[in-house]
């Protein structure tokens, strides 16, 4: 209070929170779409790859029944926040909610589901032979495929476009088989087979350029992107696999076939959207061919068929900036910000993925982990799977028991946990942990002793 009978309010320091918004809506998190996209997309890869995936699996919940028609309509199903891709996990199947009393008397539900059921048994027996057709005509089209320099631009938004259509029904065959048929327990995936298939190829001396175009089933092992060409991962040790690889069914091997040829179809419509910015950038209509991945799909075919386009909508001097990794579960406030959410009976933990038990010390380091360790990631990505001979243990804050890369972990008995919520602070580098694969718990080892 000053002498003058005035009050005065002093600040120390400036207020700079965040305001982040109200949550509302369904829960998202990265779930099962993280190995899809293990690393953030620019605009045009967003474009390019995310309606058709949004698409599939909402074609997939209406031929199934597995979701109502209010449920599709209330939830924007995949979104994207800057860069990450998450999914509705209700949607997926990864968060259903406990249903209410009411819920569970309400005979209306059951009898929908009995009406559904013999539309969605004809469905499962014939989705096998709908998928091996759609296998044969997608690589049909793929080998149809000219060289992309023998294109011209409009061929090459067309070739792009078709790869949209194709892709959308790539994932929802894909997700189908999933929700509606035994694919089986422990088996080979695609990404089990291309690092043998790269180890051995690198042995036998052939250059990355070549093992591509030879055996592109190595592209399982790689994340899409707008690019010339995929990036190998350096390391490419053959795992040691264990005594489960010879499960699975035949409708095991068409679902991992089906994961292979999305990949396929995003490297195809990457490298054709690289062309084209080979192209505009050699005519003086953008900076340089980085600048293609920053464009929206419409501002790209503008410039690409010579129709007018703002300037402002070229961002010569865009700065694209992902932000942090999206929590495992999460709601989109009404100003657009991801506001983190946990179940009301969580306290901690993940599900177990299975590869038995380990111990180690713990590592955040994706690129070189210390034989031995326990690696704490954000997600399982493709480009882990190299690193799996020298783990004893992996714990991931998202991710499905059903991916890819856990899957590969517990064939090579590397301890498995996925769906950890706040694992990447909770572990801090060199803490000696214990990974529990079958309960998803981990142990500190003093706090065992």
């Amino acid at each position: 209070m000053g002498q003058d009978d005035q009050l005065w309010l002093l600040q120390s320091r400036p207020v700079t929170s965040l305001v982040r918004g109200v949550p509302t809506g369904p829960i998202y998190g990265p779930g099962p779409v993280a190995e899809t996209f293990p690393e953030p997309l620019t605009e045009l890869e967003d474009d390019l790859w995310v309606p058709p995936l949004r698409d599939g699996v909402r074609h997939a919940l209406v031929l199934a029944g597995a979701a109502t028609k209010a449920e599709i309509a209330g939830s924007e199903i995949v979104v994207v926040v800057n860069g990450h891709v998450a999914i509705d996990l209700n949607l997926a199947g990864d968060a259903r909610p406990r249903p209410s009393i009411l819920q569970r008397i309400n005979p209306v539900p059951s009898a929908r589901r009995l009406q559904g059921a013999w539309r969605v048994g004809r469905l499962r027996s014939a989705l096998p032979r709908l998928a091996e057709n759609l296998l044969d005509r997608v690589d049909a089209d793929l080998e149809a495929v000219p060289p992309l320099r023998d294109l011209s631009s409009r061929q090459l938004i067309a070739l792009i476009q078709r790869g949209q259509s194709v892709l959308r029904a790539v994932h929802a065959h894909e997700i189908l088989m999933g929700m509606l048929t035994d694919t089986g327990g422990n088996r080979l995936t695609g990404a089990s087979v291309a690092l043998r298939v790269l180890s051995e190829a690198r042995q036998d001396g052939h250059s990355e350029a070549d093992i591509l175009t030879r055996s592109p089933i190595v592209l399982a092992l790689t994340s899409p992107k707008i690019c010339a060409c995929a990036d190998l991962p350096p390391d490419a040790l053959t795992p040691s696999l264990g005594s489960g690889t010879s499960g699975g069914t035949d409708n095991g091997v068409l679902r991992e076939a089906l994961r292979l040829r999305a990949r396929w179809l995003q490297e195809a419509t990457g490298r054709a959207a690289f062309e084209l910015g080979e192209r505009l950038t050699n005519a003086g209509m953008i900076e340089s061919v980085e600048t293609i991945r920053h464009l929206r799909l419409d501002t790209v075919e503008a410039l690409a068929t010579r129709r007018e386009v703002p300037r402002s909508a070229l961002q010569e001097d865009h700065v694209h900036s992902f932000g942090e990794p999206l929590p495992a579960r999460f709601q989109l406030s009404d100003l657009g910000f991801p506001i983190s959410a946990r179940r009301p009976d969580e306290i901690g933990g993940g599900t177990g993925a299975g590869g038995g038990s380990g111990v180690g010390p713990v590592t955040h380091d994706t690129d070189d982990p210390p034989a031995g360790s326990v690696l704490v990631t954000t997600t399982l990505t493709p480009g882990l799977g190299p690193l799996l001979p020298r783990l004893s243990g992996i714990i991931a804050e998202t991710g499905s028991v059903l991916s890819h890369l856990a899957i590969l972990a517990r064939e090579s008995n590397v301890a498995t946990i996925v769906g950890y919520a706040g694992a990447a602070a909770e572990f801090r580098d060199g803490d000696v942990v214990q990974v529990d694969g079958e309960s998803g718990n981990v142990t500190h080892e003093e706090d065992s002793e």
